[in-house]
Order: structure tokens, then C-alpha cells, then sequence
């Protein structure tokens, strides 16, 4: 406090208030607790010492006053300046503060979880001859064997997550999809704040059931709901034994009802208990454990091996292996996925960069616009030096401008930000919910912007304009002719351009990567094609359903399977066969359909045959598969692969038919091996339905009405594989929304810059373009004269830019394995926008300036 002072005051004055707080702190020694004597004493510290800062800072209150006066002033003589500069400023700054908003959210995913610091997830690396496969899941008895093998772990925890489940409550239906079955340990992890029931004893019957309180409310107006009874997909009666409050949005563990872990045999339909199955995975079943803070997880990596070889059967205990991921690694990491939606921290901090470049141009343009309006404010200089204002004095009334500029920007920029958020959200979807609630975060933010943009831009501004002589500032004459004088400028307005070069090109790349898998052939029919759910399998009854839809003239075919060609629902399993006296493994997706699925979606057959009956047995096996089966199993012919027998899943049959190859995930992915078979009916869970776009309303109406008769119980659910498809490419599409907004606001606020330069220019050069115009010079010479010293730099800007956004736009290309070739059209064309908008900004002010008079240029100066 004495360092402080001493730099405010004199010595007198420095002692005298030293005594008078050390006075006041001992008088506050009633005070019980040392902590708020503290805050008291800091608080009298900062209001004795605010005045004296005022005084030192801007020369006395009196003179802060003015200060302020007069920059409101020159904000209503210079309105348009004024507003470019203020609105310039605050687009930069809200663009800042949505991404803090976003970035914020993002990093407080799974912050409620107990001790989240010592939590890992359990996953499972796949050595396949394709290369390492990763995967989040672990086979269904993991936990348990955790618990039993490792007595250093604190909790072992098994999640099974139903994504498609209907709830029945009486005569009314609903279809959920986040249900967890999970086991009382679950509640010693997750941070769940209980209603109703107890975390011991709530999931001990098979049948008990917890809602949160959000699907109490749902179901039955209230959340005293002890003992209520729901039906689980038509087949299980399940008890309510708890209420526990909604779980957060920010967590990679959503769920609206947990169910006991001792139901899912049941609800599985498994032949054998699930805690025997170490040869399978599920992508839903999941496994954390939470280890003693003294515990490192490397150590407990080091001894899964033997753990695999203990459980696993010796070809999987060879190729599977077990890893710890941290629980804060969850939602950054695509690697594994989460229940909820997974974030990239490249794609954060990308976003993070982006917001601080157009700041950062913001910035740039402030500072163009204000030495731009140097001429104008030279006599007002000149003349406060005259009167024996010294230079700090100057530094000091330009640095308070800029600040309330600065405040001004941001007052604005919260109302763009706080307006937009609910459009934001919508956009964003995953259930987001960013809100500008004042917090210890977003105050710091907002003060850190405050601060290092103030500085920013009245730094130079403030000392170019207090260094002018006051004779020169008075003629008017503080611009030399050397090029020196535009440098720092020229340099603002090129890495403007260069900022708004990279994303231009980087969106026409998105762009033609977005239309070229847009007409790329997925080597099926995808238009017109409907799914539909059943909630089973019957031969005649799902006939039956078939010859009533086809009645409909708009419906041309259908087919019962497990899905579409390209769906969410795939299973990869062991594909072998014998090559050479060796057996040869690999993975391949499978495809459970009846005979007519080749017809519906228009595959080409192009060896052997498709099968001829709709659901065989299993003492029948026979398969089908792609082109690409045929290349890894070494036949040039297709004929060559008919008749060989296989073994997938662990089931020997015969190939008795080859198709064409097709797309069975999003066009990242490169062609995969298919095998199709038909001897498990029951999984034949779909509709594949082929109609006509004519009458499109009323053909699913009438769909829904025949489905409704034959299934009375259920919920109908449909959906077009033309949106599932467009819905592959979801964070591509808004990504290209992303860029294009950010593009559209650089190059705003690039214009903007290059709009204080041109004028700039325009004002020194006056009494040269009214000489040209009286020596015959026309207004295109002018023009072109003026233009071509701010075209250059978007030339040179464009050149600058274009290794940077081809090495971003070719790693971005990289994520597809069928894409576009970055050609130099794309920055040929990017360089020719970026010029034609520079052309249309600088038209304005300099064709105004060639028409004006000149005889009132020659008087200008």
C-alpha cells in the first residue's frame, strides 16, 4: 500500500493516510473474523486511494469530466466514423464473447461427477489387420472382473445405454432414448441429488425403476410417484422406487431413467447370462472405475494383459487389449465417442483463434479510422499544445477516448451477443444451452477484452497525434509525401486481408467438398426410400402387412431387414477363410435382409444369386457379399468367390452370390467388406419402403393407418433416408454456415479498414486530384491512379494467404476418403471476390473525390 501511494502522492501526504488506515484497521479489531477485518481495510484502501488515482491518471476529476465531455462530442460531430468505429469494435468483441460462452460450456462437461479427477473409462483397442480399431465399450462382465481382480480400485461400474425404447402408462405411449441400466455403484460416481427413494436399496428388485424428475413430471403431472407402475416395450412392468433430479446438459452420461443392471439379461432375451460374454462388445455397454488419488492408471494398464489372457479365449486375448480413458477425456475425444456428442479441443481452440483474428481486425480497422481522422483533429491538437498542454496530457484524452469507445463497443456487443444466443443454441442443437449469466468468468473476460483493446488501439492513435508540431498542426501540414507514413497502415489493411483470404477460400473449399458428396453415387437408390420400425418379425403377418401396403398405387416395393444400406445400425464381426493351407482373418459388416432387398434399393447383382426365400434357418447357412470381399479374399473374378465356403460370426456357410459394392457408412470412410445373409428373421426389424414423391402426405398417411391396424400397441416411427444421409454431414454443413459467417464478418470489418485508408489517402492527396482535374485528367485516370496503390495489397494479401489455406483446407480434405482435388480454382476464385469487393469499396470514396470540384479541392489546404 505504501509503494502505491507513494507513486500517487507526495511523501506528507503518503504517511499521513498510512496512519489514518492503520488507525481505522485497528479500530476494527471487535471484528470476530480476521477475514472480513481484511476485505474491510482493502475496501477503505480503495476508496482513499480511487480520488488520487482519478487526479494522477487525467489530472483531477474536473479534467476526467471534460475529457468525457469532449469525446461524446466528437462522437456526435463524426456520427458515421463514430459508428463504424464503435459497430466495427463491437462485432469483434460479441464474436468473443459467444465463443467464450461456447468455449466455457464445452470445458464443463462432466464437472458434477464425484472425484472426476481420479475417474477413467475402460476401452478396448482392436488389432485388426485393417490397422488399431478403438473402441469406448468392453464386454458386458468387465466390471465385475474389475472388482474381483484389482482391490486397489475404489468402484467398478457397468452402464447399458437403450437409445430406442417405448414406455407405455396405461393407454398412453412414449418413445425415450436415454434409458441407462445401471447398478447402485453408478451413484457413488455421478454427482445425482435424490427426490424420492434411496441409492442402496432403490434398484435391488429386477423391476424397480428411477425417473428423473423431468419424466416424472411427463408421465404424471408430479414427482410423488413412489410405487407407480410403467411398462417397458410392451414386456416389462417396471416399479417406480426413486426420483433423482436432472442430470445436467454438460454430461457424457445423459439419461431421463435408470434401470436395474439385473434386468438387462432379460430385456437382452439372451440365451445365456451376459456376465459369461467375453467374446463380444456392444458400442452401448460401457465401464468406469474411480482409483485411490495414489494410484497412477499406467500402472493398472500394466496389468491387463494378464487380465485379458485370465477371461478371453486366446485369439481374443491376442488382438483385444484394455486402456484407461480419463473421464475429462471423454468429451474431447473422437476417438472412443460418449453417449452425448463429442467435441474436438482442436475444433475449440480453432474457434478460438478465429474469434481473436477478428478481433484482432476489429482493431485494425479502429485504428485505420482514427489516423485516418488525424487531418481533421490536427488544429485541435495544435491549438492544446499552444495553450501548454503537454504531450502525456494528450496521450492521456485520446487513451480515455479509445477506453469509452472501447466501453461503448462492448455494451453493444453484449446486446448482439445476449440477442443472439437463442438462435445460436437452435443452431448449435445436442440440446446446448449457452447463456450470458454474470459470472466471475465472463466478468474477467469482458474486463481482460476491455483492457487489452483499449490499449490496443489508442496506443498508437494517441501518440501519432500528440507527436505533431503545433505549427504544422495548425497549417495542416503533419503528412509527408514517403511512403514511410502508410507503412504501418498498409501493414493493418494486408493481414485484414490475408485473415479474410484464408476463410473465403476455406469456405469454397467446404463448399465443393459439401456438392461433390452430394452427387457422388452411394451404389444404391436413396430417393423416395422410406424406413419404418416393427416391433417384430413375423413371416406371414409382416406378408400380410406388405400386400396391404402395396395397394397404394405410390408404393412400388418393399423389403423387411435390419436396416438400410447406409445406417447407424451396424455390427462388425470375425470374417475367416482358408487361403493357401492359412486361415485368414478380417472384419466385416453385416446385413440381415429378406429377398427383396437387392430390388428395393436397385443393387446390382453381378455373380451367383441373391437369396430366394424371405427367412431361412440356421441349418441353411448361406451368404452374400460385395465386390470388396471378393478383392481381400484374391479373386479377380466374382465367379471365382461363388461356392466358397466361409466363416462369419462363427457360422461356416456358402457364398452364393457377389453385388456391387455400396456406401454402408458416410463417405469419410472408404468402401467396407458386406456380407448379407437371412437366417435370423427376428433382427429383420425395418421396413424398407420404396414409394414415389407424388402424394407424399397422404401415401404416409395411408402408411401409418395399415401399420396402426396390425400394431395397435406401439408407437409408429418412420423416417426418409434422404434426411438420415443429409444428416451424415451435419457438423460439415454447419461448419460451412460457421465460415461463411465469420468470412461475411471479416470481410465487413476488413472493408471497414480499407474504408479508413481509402479516406485517408483521398484527404491528403485532395489538391493533387483537383490539379489532375484541371489539367484534363478524367475521372477513370483518377480512379485508376488511386486504386491501384490499395489493389496491390490485396494482390499481395491473396499470394500471402494461399499456402496457409491450402494446408488447412488439405488437412480439413484429409477427415474424407473420397473428396475433392484442391485446384487453383478455388483460390483464383477467392482472390478475384476478395478483389471485387476491395473494387467496391474503393469506388465510393474515390469517384466521389474525381467528381468533386476542383476549385474547392484547390482551396482545401
Amino acid at each position: 500500500m505504501k509503494w502505491v501511494l507513494s507513486h500517487l502522492t507526495d511523501e506528507v501526504l503518503c504517511a499521513s493516510i498510512i496512519e489514518d488506515l492503520e488507525y481505522r484497521f485497528q479500530q476494527d479489531r471487535n471484528i470476530k473474523w480476521s477475514f472480513f477485518r481484511f476485505i474491510r481495510f482493502v475496501f477503505q484502501s480503495v476508496i482513499t486511494c480511487f480520488p488520487l488515482l482519478i487526479d494522477k491518471g487525467f489530472g483531477g476529476l474536473a479534467m476526467f469530466k471534460n475529457y468525457i465531455k469532449i469525446t461524446f462530442r466528437t462522437i456526435k460531430k463524426q456520427k458515421v466514423y463514430s459508428f463504424i468505429n464503435i459497430f466495427g469494435l463491437a462485432i469483434g468483441v460479441g464474436i468473443c464473447i459467444v465463443i467464450f460462452l461456447f468455449m466455457e460450456y464445452e470445458l464443463g462437461f462432466d464437472s458434477h461427477f464425484h472425484h472426476k479427477e481420479n475417474i477413467c473409462r475402460v476401452v478396448t483397442h482392436i488389432n485388426s489387420p485393417e490397422g488399431m480399431e478403438y473402441e469406448g465399450c468392453t464386454p458386458f462382465p468387465t466390471a465385475a472382473a474389475l472388482r474381483n481382480d484389482f482391490s486397489e480400485l475404489e468402484l467398478a461400474t457397468p452402464v447399458y445405454r437403450v437409445s430406442d425404447a417405448m414406455i407405455s402408462i396405461d393407454t398412453d405411449r412414449f418413445k425415450e432414448t436415454s434409458l441407462l441400466f445401471v447398478n447402485p455403484q453408478f451413484f457413488k460416481f455421478e454427482g445425482t441429488e435424490w427426490i424420492l427413494g434411496e441409492p442402496e436399496k432403490s434398484l435391488d428388485d429386477p423391476h424397480s425403476v428411477i425417473l428423473t424428475e423431468r419424466l416424472a413430471l411427463k408421465y404424471f403431472g408430479e414427482t410423488e410417484v413412489m410405487g407407480r407402475t410403467l411398462r417397458l416395450d410392451n414386456e416389462f412392468d417396471l416399479h417406480v422406487t426413486g426420483v433423482v433430479t436432472n442430470p445436467p446438459r454438460r454430461t457424457s452420461l445423459p439419461y431421463d431413467m435408470l434401470i436395474s443392471w439385473n434386468l438387462l439379461n432379460d430385456y437382452h432375451g439372451a440365451r445365456s447370462s451376459l456376465d459369461d460374454k467375453w467374446n463380444f462388445i456392444d458400442g452401448d455397454c460401457l465401464t468406469f472405475i474411480r482409483l485411490p488419488a495414489s494410484v497412477d492408471p499406467k500402472y493398472l494398464e500394466e496389468r491387463f494383459d494378464a487380465f485379458e489372457k485370465k477371461y478371453m479365449e486366446p485369439l481374443y486375448a491376442e488382438k483385444w487389449s484394455f486402456r484407461l480413458q480419463p473421464l475429462k477425456d471423454i468429451h474431447f475425444n473422437p476417438r472412443y465417442g460418449s453417449y452425448n456428442y463429442v467435441t474436438s479441443r482442436i475444433t475449440l481452440f480453432s474457434f478460438a483463434a478465429i474469434g481473436f483474428l477478428i478481433l484482432l481486425i476489429a482493431c485494425f480497422n479502429f485504428i485505420n479510422l482514427t489516423t485516418a481522422q488525424a487531418m481533421k483533429r490536427a488544429r485541435e491538437m495544435g491549438m492544446r499544445k499552444v495553450l501548454g498542454a503537454a504531450r502525456v496530457q494528450l496521450i492521456r484524452q485520446l487513451l480515455g477516448e479509445t477506453s469509452l469507445f472501447t466501453f461503448l463497443a462492448i455494451l453493444t456487443a453484449i446486446f448482439l451477443a445476449w440477442g443472439f444466443l437463442p438462435q445460436l443454441n437452435q443452431f448449435l442443437g445436442n440440446n446446448t444451452e449457452l447463456r450470458f449469466v454474470p459470472s466471475i468468468g465472463i466478468l474477467v473476460f469482458l474486463c481482460s477484452i476491455y483492457f487489452f483493446v483499449s490499449f490496443l488501439n489508442g496506443l498508437y492513435p494517441s501518440f501519432v497525434l500528440s507527436r505533431y508540431r503545433p505549427a504544422d498542426a495548425l497549417k495542416q501540414k503533419i503528412f509527408s509525401r514517403g511512403k514511410s507514413t502508410y507503412r504501418l497502415r498498409n501493414g493493418l489493411v494486408l493481414i485484414q486481408f490475408i485473415v479474410s483470404q484464408i476463410l473465403i477460400v476455406g469456405m469454397l473449399v467446404i463448399a465443393g467438398q459439401m456438392k461433390h458428396l452430394s452427387r457422388m453415387d452411394l451404389g444404391f437408390r436413396k430417393e423416395g426410400m422410406v424406413t419404418v420400425r416393427l416391433p417384430e418379425y413375423e413371416e406371414a403377418s409382416c406378408e400380410a402387412l406388405r400386400s396391404e401396403w402395396l395397394k397404394n398405387p405410390h408404393i412400388k416395393n418393399i423389403s423387411f431387414a435390419w436396416s438400410a444400406p447406409t445406417s447407424r445400425s451396424n455390427f462388425d464381426t470375425p470374417f475367416v477363410y482358408e487361403s493357401s493351407g492359412n486361415l485368414v482373418r478380417w472384419q466385416v459388416c453385416v446385413k440381415m435382409c429378406d429377398k427383396r432387398y437387392l430390388d428395393v434399393y436397385e443393387i446390382p447383382l453381378i455373380a451367383g444369386k441373391f437369396f430366394e426365400r424371405n427367412a431361412g434357418d440356421e441349418s441353411h447357412k448361406q451368404w452374400v457379399v460385395n465386390e470388396e470381399v471378393v478383392r481381400r479374399m484374391g479373386f479377380p473374378d466374382p465367379w471365382e468367390a461363388v461356392g466358397k465356403r466361409v466363416n462369419v460370426n462363427g457360422l461356416d456357410g456358402e457364398i452364393i452370390g457377389v453385388i456391387r459394392d455400396f456406401h454402408v457408412y458416410s463417405l469419410r470412410s472408404e468402401i467396407k467388406p458386406i456380407v448379407f445373409f437371412n437366417f435370423w428373421p427376428g433382427n429383420h426389424n425395418e421396413a424398407q419402403i420404396r414409394m414415389d414423391m407424388v402424394e407424399v402426405r397422404h401415401t404416409m398417411d395411408y402408411i401409418q393407418n395399415v401399420w396402426a391396424a396390425y400394431y395397435p400397441d406401439y408407437l409408429f416411427e418412420r423416417a426418409f433416408l434422404d434426411d438420415f444421409l443429409k444428416g451424415l454431414y451435419e457438423s460439415e454443413s454447419k461448419m460451412l454456415i460457421m465460415i461463411q459467417t465469420a468470412s461475411f464478418l471479416a470481410i465487413l470489418i476488413g472493408c471497414l479498414g480499407l474504408l479508413g485508408l481509402v479516406s485517408f489517402m483521398v484527404l491528403q492527396r485532395t489538391k493533387e486530384i483537383g490539379i489532375r482535374k484541371v489539367l484534363g485528367a478524367t475521372v477513370g485516370s483518377i480512379y485508376v491512379i488511386v486504386s491501384k496503390e490499395f489493389l496491390k495489397w490485396v494482390v499481395i494479401a491473396s499470394i500471402t494467404a494461399w499456402p496457409v489455406a491450402y494446408l488447412l483446407s488439405s488437412k480439413w480434405l484429409q477427415e474424407f476418403a473420397y473428396r475433392i482435388r484442391l485446384n487453383v480454382g478455388y483460390f483464383i476464385a477467392g482472390g478475384l471476390i476478395s478483389l471485387g469487393i476491395a473494387l467496391i469499396v474503393l469506388s465510393y470514396q474515390v469517384i466521389r473525390a474525381a467528381t468533386a470540384n476542383p476549385v474547392d479541392s484547390l482551396r482545401y489546404e
